[in-house]
C-alpha cells in the first residue's frame, strides 16, 4: 500500500510531468505523457487492493 507521504510524491510529481507535457516539445511530451499513464496505473491498482482488503 502507498504511504501518504509517498502519495503527496507522486501528486507532485505527476503536476510537474502535466506542465513539461504542456511545454510542446514533442519528445518530452511523449515521454511525460506515458509516465503519467504508469503512474495512474499504479495508483488504480493500489486502489484496487486497498479496495478488496476492505
Amino acid at each position: 500500500m502507498i504511504k501518504d507521504s509517498e502519495f503527496e510524491a507522486l501528486k507532485l510529481a505527476m503536476e510537474g510531468l502535466k506542465e513539461i507535457a504542456l511545454s510542446g516539445e514533442a519528445e518530452a511530451v511523449k515521454l511525460a505523457n506515458q509516465t503519467l499513464d504508469r503512474i495512474d496505473a499504479v495508483l488504480d491498482n493500489q486502489a484496487d487492493a486497498s479496495y478488496d482488503c476492505e
